[in-house]
């Protein structure tokens, strides 16, 4: 599992045909998945073969609630009578500065369940996304 966190992470969101700043990220974890199989041989302890199966991206985003209402995107435009909408998460692990920085981008994905945390005191209220991806990643700098 790939997990960035720290004070330079920038997180950006794509729902339409632009980025925007996804603020309050604290920690973003993802995994390649390639659901492989074991297959056996009847009267043998050992595996016959491995197949192949989906390949896909699974991840979870902890951010700080923020009240910045993009949690539209686990109920769709239509308050949940609607598709979920696709969207795509650009992580900079080393900060997006003027300066040219190495960044991941994961397209295709949807939301899948948000868990939120309430603690008392001056603690902020926050929240945990988990997502699916069809597409692979994307590694690039800009």
């Amino acid at each position: 599992m790939t997990v960035y966190s720290g004070w330079q992470l920038n997180v950006y969101w794509k729902t339409g045909s632009s980025y925007f700043p996804l603020d309050g990220v604290q920690r973003i974890s993802y995994d390649l998945v390639n659901d492989v199989e074991v297959k056996e041989e009847c009267g043998s302890r050992y595996p016959m073969t491995l197949i192949e199966g989906l390949y896909g991206v699974t991840g979870t985003l902890e951010r700080f609630y923020t009240g910045s209402g993009v949690w539209a995107e686990f109920i769709g435009a239509g308050g949940g009578n609607t598709a979920l909408p696709w969207v795509s998460i650009k992580i900079y692990p080393n900060g997006s500065g003027s300066a040219v920085q190495p960044y991941i981008e994961i397209p295709g994905v949807k939301m899948n369940k948000t868990s939120v945390s309430h603690r008392p005191g001056a603690n902020l209220m926050s929240e945990s996304w988990s997502f699916i991806a069809t597409g692979s990643i994307v590694i690039g700098t800009g």
